[in-house]
């Protein structure tokens, strides 16, 4: 760029010297046309009337005068205000040839970091979608995993469930036991002062929290079927005609049996089963 300011500024120079020059040529023709006028008129004004030698010396001061060539120090002069306005033109192209040349690289770099910032934004957003796509696969895994180990733990809780169960029942059988020798009321539910057989079976579940039916044959019927005495398992009820006792393991039953013999242990096939109901 100052390259070419210089390369102008000396053409600028150069072409003012040769105006000068031009000019220079041009004011001495027409000085000598100027000359050669005021000495047509001098003769012609000689021919007309005399002229004194005051006015001729006058006449010859004012040819003398339009014949003086222009100095060097006038043309020096002269040629360096055009050179400095040429120059300071010059200069004004210049700084505008360069505020548009650096408008034109500003809007360029605008242009560079807008489509920096636009591929950035792009690159975020792309980051972002992977962001949230990685988080729904994990988010999917460990639901995927939580419902695994729910079906785990609903599984096992089902097998504690039937071991309680299992437990249950042989709590039920020794609770039971602890009343064996206590006397049979018919229509009594007292443990202790005398039950008859269903008033006996109902008072010991309900010290569990189980809530049974009151006569035998209700009983009989609660419960789900336990598939017979081999399948029996103590806390079942064993049913008889009219009956009813707890099933203590090894083929046995605690009931309330008559007035006469009280709450006592028997052989669970002393009479024909009707049925074998499981309560837990």
């Amino acid at each position: 760029m100052k390259q070419r300011n210089r390369k102008l500024a000396c053409l600028c120079i150069t072409a003012a010297f040769l105006t000068v020059a031009g000019a220079m040529q041009t004011g001495a023709q027409e000085a000598e046309k100027q000359n050669l006028s005021l000495e047509s008129v001098t003769i012609h004004s000689r021919e007309a009337e005399p002229v004194t030698e005051a006015e001729e010396a006058e006449r010859t001061m004012q040819r003398a005068a339009l014949q003086t060539p222009v100095t060097e120090a006038e043309a020096s002069a002269g040629t360096g205000q055009e050179a400095l306005a040429k120059a300071d033109q010059t200069q004004r192209q210049s700084a505008s040839d360069g505020e548009q040349e650096s408008s034109d690289e500003s809007g360029t770099k605008k242009k560079q970091k807008k489509k920096k910032t636009s591929s950035k934004k792009s690159k975020q957003k792309q980051k972002k979608k992977k962001a949230s796509a990685k988080k729904r696969k994990a988010k999917k895994k460990k639901l995927l995993k939580q419902q695994k180990a729910a079906k785990k733990e609903k599984k096992k809780a089902k097998q504690q469930a039937r071991s309680t169960a299992k437990g249950m029942g042989a709590k039920i059988a020794r609770y039971a036991l602890r009343f064996v020798g206590n006397p049979y009321v018919y229509g009594g539910t007292s443990l202790t002062h005398g039950a008859d057989c269903s008033g006996f079976v109902m008072s010991v579940y309900r010290h569990f929290g189980i809530s049974l039916p009151r006569t035998s044959g209700e009983q009989g019927r609660y419960g789900k079927n336990a598939g017979g005495l081999s399948n029996a398992k103590p806390g079942d009820l064993i049913s008889y005609s009219g009956h009813i006792g707890i099933y203590i393991g090894n083929g046995q039953i605690v009931h309330a049996s008559t007035e006469k013999t009280g709450i006592k242990v028997s052989n669970a096939s002393y009479r024909p089963i009707l049925s074998v109901r499981r309560i837990v």
